[in-house]
């Protein structure tokens, strides 16, 4: 994918063909590749590569901007050296300064307990902190220099002694003599007990190459000092490794005795005004670095790199690791050597790695890369491109958004339309612009709907000025999820036969989301489970019976199947038009009641009588008795040897709940589990069930009923409180209270029972 302005096609036609020629990765392929310029002088190149080999990606993005144009770099960080700053909280920091960012870069390694840089700091021509690692330096016309910068701190004392010293550095027993300015944080903030001499000087900024005169105020002993507003404090651990510096030097300073300090600087680097210290060098001279100190140096990691070319181009570069293999300092080293660089230098990484940038016509910056941590980490400092402040121009260049995207055909995408002038700042979209699409359509003024797989590029037009954006519409993509659409959960699953879920799929390529439709999937089921259209609808085929298939969703040479098991929606089919139907699927699913197979089908026998046994387990499932209380109660009847295994626990229960007491016959009870029950006893029984009544109804529930004469004398209380409860309200006005019970009335008391 390629998104150029006209002047930059040329630089990176020549950028590829040098990174070809050189090698560099070549087990990474190119899969996509998107430029846009940043400023007149600034681009950013987001790219994508493939390991063919492994399937591995890796996701790298370069700024690169050419000294001498408005652009300039500049190192920032927050308020104070202590404590870390987030990236896109510091980008507000250049506009009192009356500049844009237009890209920034996370700088210096540091230590995460107090957010102090390794290396040295400077801005404004100042040293803001001292040290001696490589690091990056630029000039005011930003121009940038790699390398050892040369940096000391020298304190002369009043006798005339000169001694090295460190600035706005954490205080240890072994670094010796440390400096602090404000620049460093109101307080030393020492975590142990210090010598301190306060200091105060005209010339509060340390510029590189500079002496300032410093006039001691105080002197005394404590953990943390306050550092005076364009002052100093100079610093030693009392119980330092350097006793004699300490005893000889410091004790005997005084109120109004004068120390200079000096900072001294490879000539090379007298005329930068801002630096950041790096780790470790990658390539010296043009000669990749073999050999690397960083503890992680041989592991894949996110990377952070600037580099200088021979022809002065600054170079920044990341790679992620979250959605990327990341890169080992090595493969980092010829990565920076492929880009053309004589000079670069290892930046912080890992979490650190982050890169943001304003693209052109759009308002604000935004973070490009993917940071390992799932957010910006707060980091010691950064190093920005700014561009001065100024009223934007009219419209010299059209763009789209979102660039770099995949599609498939028929997947649609709106496009943001932005406009920017000659320097990239974004201006109002002429009113006549016009969409033209290859390889696809426009429609609704904005959004494009691929149509065939290639580079289907959109051109935009407002007069003499136009842009492009060039779109890779796959046949094939890397992997294919399948959704419910209603739900959003995973596709595979039961589906119930009466339900039509509408299934959507989604696709990635190169670990980006794919814009597709559900008409960019080819469906299909089998037979045996129903049929699915063009946009993924399924129908399930009606069953009595769960039955087991796939659903597969395929594009191009991708294809992802799921399984699908069909449940019928109800489990009987002789239940089709009964009145009972739905208290019957209630108790089945609740697993009270069940019914029997023929020839492979469920049937319920909705008509048929119940037994006792049978009218006794039901009862006992629904109210979800624990059988196993009940294990070693003895039963009265003389027919026990009559009841059925399977129905033995539930007869148990009943009668040690009250349920049943059997019938007398002949001086004996009998349980006469195997004969049906008839509807005034399942009636009483389920009333001896329910909590008793506070009161009696005024009046008589059952009088309603035509043959309220037919329930038996014993029943008729138990009968009224079911009545009177709606558990039961009788077969066109009857009660019918001697008919044996069915399953299917019994389906419906036990339902209402549980509501």
């Amino acid at each position: 994918m390629k998104l150029f302005a006209p002047r930059l096609r040329r630089a990176l036609s020549i950028l590829t063909l040098f990174a070809l020629c050189t090698g560099a990765g070549a087990e990474f392929l190119p899969v996509a590749e998107t430029t846009l310029p940043l400023s007149q002088n600034a681009a950013l190149t987001d790219s994508v590569l493939r390991d063919d080999n492994t399937a591995s990606l890796r996701r790298e993005r370069v700024v690169s901007f050419t000294p001498g144009g408005e652009t300039i770099p500049r190192v920032v960080y927050g308020s104070t050296l202590f404590g870390e700053t987030a990236m896109d909280d510091i980008e507000a920091y250049p506009a009192a300064w009356n500049y844009d960012v237009l890209s920034g870069v996370n700088g210096s390694f540091f230590d995460f307990g107090t957010g102090i840089p390794y290396g040295a700091v400077v801005t404004d021509g100042a040293l803001r902190t001292s040290g001696d690692l490589e690091a990056v330096g630029f000039r005011a016309d930003g121009t940038a220099i790699i390398g050892k910068p040369g940096i000391a701190v020298r304190l002369t004392f009043p006798d005339g002694t000169a001694i090295d010293c460190h600035l706005n550095k954490t205080l240890t027993r072994s670094n010796g003599l440390v400096l602090y300015s404000r620049d460093y944080d109101s307080r030393t903030k020492n975590t142990q007990n210090a010598f301190h001499v306060v200091l105060g000087t005209d010339e509060p900024d340390l510029l590189l190459g500079t002496t300032r005169t410093l006039t001691v105020r105080e002197t005394g002993e404590a953990v943390s000092c306050p550092i005076p507003e364009g002052g100093f404090v100079l610093s030693m651990a009392v119980d330092t490794e350097y006793p004699g510096t300490l005893q000889n030097h410091l004790l005997p300073l005084k109120e109004g005795d004068v120390l200079t300090v000096s900072v001294e600087v490879d000539p090379a680097w007298a005329d930068v005004v801002s630096a950041c210290g790096g780790m470790e060098m990658l390539v010296q001279d043009g000669a990749v670095k073999q050999d690397f100190l960083l503890t992680s140096a041989k592991q894949r990691s996110a990377r952070t790199a600037v580099g200088v070319r021979e022809d002065g181009t600054v170079v920044f570069y990341t790679v992620d690791s979250r959605d990327s293999t990341g890169m080992t300092l090595p493969e980092l080293a010829e990565k920076m050597l492929a880009l053309g660089c004589r000079n670069a230098l290892n930046l912080d990484g890992g979490g650190s790695t982050a890169l943001r940038a304003r693209l052109p016509g759009t308002e604000s910056t935004q973070t490009i890369n993917t940071p390992s941590d799932g957010k910006l980490r707060r980091c010691a400092n950064f190093i920005f491109l700014l561009l001065p402040k100024t009223e934007a121009g009219q419209a010299a260049q059209l763009f789209a958004y979102p660039y770099g995207a995949y599609l498939l055909p028929y997947g649609s995408v709106e496009l943001t339309i932005t406009a920017a002038d000659e320097r990239c700042l974004p201006t109002a979209v002429p009113e006549e612009t016009v969409l033209t699409a290859e390889g696809g359509e426009i429609t609704d003024g904005n959004i494009f709907t691929a149509l065939t797989p290639g580079q289907a590029t959109v051109t935009l037009t407002a007069g003499e000025i136009t842009g492009s954006l060039s779109l890779t519409v796959l046949e094939t993509p890397d992997s294919i999820g399948v959704f419910r659409e209603e739900d959003e959960k995973t596709g595979g699953g039961s589906v119930f036969c009466n339900e039509t879920p509408d299934f959507t799929a989604r696709a990635t390529y190169a670990g980006e989301p794919v814009y597709a439709s559900d008409k960019s999937f080819i469906w299909s089921c089998d037979s045996v489970i129903g049929a699915i259209d063009e946009n993924g609808l399924f129908t399930p085929v009606k069953t009595y019976t769960p039955l087991q298939g796939e659903v597969r969703c395929a594009a191009g040479e991708k294809e992802r199947r799921i399984a699908i098991t069909v449940l019928p929606d109800h489990p009987f089919p002789d239940t089709e038009l009964h009145w009972a139907r739905e208290a019957v699927k209630t108790m089945y699913d609740a697993g009270v009641m069940q019914g029997a197979e023929k020839d492979g089908v469920p049937y319920f026998r909705p008509d048929d009588p119940m037994t006792r046994q049978e009218f006794l387990t039901a009862l006992v499932r629904s109210l979800g008795t624990d059988l196993a209380q009940y294990e070693e109660t003895e039963l009265p009847f003389a027919d026990t040897e009559e009841i059925a295994d399977w129905a033995m626990p539930a007869v148990r229960a009943a009668y040690a709940l009250g349920y049943v007491s059997g019938s007398a016959r002949d001086g004996a009870l009998y349980a006469m589990a195997q004969s049906p029950i008839s509807r005034q006893e399942a009636m009483t029984i389920l009333a001896r069930t329910l909590p008793a009544e506070e009161t009696e109804p005024e009046e008589d529930p059952l009088a309603v009923f035509a043959d309220t004469q037919n329930v038996a004398d014993w029943a008729r209380q138990s009968l009224a409180r079911m009545v009177g409860k709606g558990i039961i309200s009788g077969m066109n006005g009857e009660l019918r209270p001697r008919e044996p019970v069915t399953r299917a009335q019994v389906a419906k008391m036990l339902a209402e029972l549980r509501n």
